[in-house]
């Protein structure tokens, strides 16, 4: 990885008193930007709750019956494909989309 400074690329930097800028490369990618897997992608900012956070958060809806089906959302264009979820009583049956 190398430091290159020069000459600002732009009068924009220079109207407020900044004649040089200064900016690491390494193989074309800054090092902040380097993310190694999926997970990290969102585990970047760690103000913000993991998706897995987000949907164990919303509580089990209860219902009469053995099939049930999934819109995602009431409202237009918000939702996904209906997904019929088959219930056994066996273990506790998810939305493939919305957990």
């Amino acid at each position: 990885m190398r430091n290159l400074t020069g000459p600002a690329p732009s009068s924009f930097f220079s109207d407020f008193g900044c004649r040089w800028t200064s900016f690491s490369v390494g193989n074309g990618v800054v090092r902040s930007e380097i993310i190694t897997s999926h997970t990290d992608k969102w585990m970047q900012d760690t103000s913000k709750k993991s998706p897995m956070q987000l949907i164990n958060e919303v509580p089990p809806i209860k219902v009469e019956g053995r099939i049930v089906a999934c819109e995602g959302d009431n409202k237009l264009a918000l939702g996904h494909p209906i997904e019929f979820i088959y219930l056994d009583l066996d273990k506790p049956a998810v939305c493939k989309y919305c957990g």
